[in-house]
C-alpha cells in the first residue's frame, strides 16, 4: 500500500489549477514538454491523456487544469522552452476529509480513502434451499 502523497492518491485530494500558455506556433514543442515532464513526475500512475490533451493543440494558446503537484512540473517545463505560463486557482476544491491511498494489485492498483481486510479463512455455514 502506498500512502496518501503517491501522485495516483494525491490527484484526488489536490486542489486544481488551470494553466494557460500561449504557443506562439510552438504547439507541437509545449506538447512534447507537457508529456515529458508529466512522464518524469508521475511515470504511468496517472494516465497522460486524464489532464493533457491526447493531440496537439489547435489554436495558439494551450490550457490545462489539472491538481496543482502536476502543474507546477507542466509549467517549469513550458518556461524552460521560453514560453510565459499563467497559472490561476480553480474554484474547484479538494472536498475529502480523509486523504486518499494507493493499494497496488500487480499491474492494478485501486485509490480508496479506507480499505478494510477480513479474515475470510473462517469457515462459513450454509444455508439450505
Amino acid at each position: 500500500m502506498y500512502a496518501s502523497d503517491h501522485p495516483a492518491a494525491r490527484q484526488h485530494a489536490a486542489a486544481f489549477v488551470r494553466l494557460s500558455c500561449p504557443t506562439a506556433g510552438r504547439a507541437g514543442v509545449a506538447w512534447m514538454a507537457l508529456a515529458t515532464a508529466h512522464r518524469a513526475a508521475v511515470d504511468d500512475w496517472i494516465h497522460f491523456d486524464r489532464y493533457l490533451p491526447a493531440t496537439l493543440p489547435q489554436g495558439n494558446t494551450l490550457v490545462v487544469r489539472a491538481p496543482d503537484f502536476l502543474i507546477r512540473h507542466y509549467a517549469r517545463a513550458l518556461r524552460r522552452i521560453g514560453l510565459a505560463v499563467r497559472l490561476s486557482p480553480s474554484k474547484r476544491r479538494p472536498s475529502r476529509r480523509k486523504r486518499p491511498q494507493v493499494l497496488h494489485l500487480g499491474s492494478s492498483f485501486v485509490v480508496a480513502e479506507e480499505f478494510l481486510v477480513q479474515d475470510q479463512s473462517a469457515p462459513r455455514s450454509r444455508l439450505s434451499p
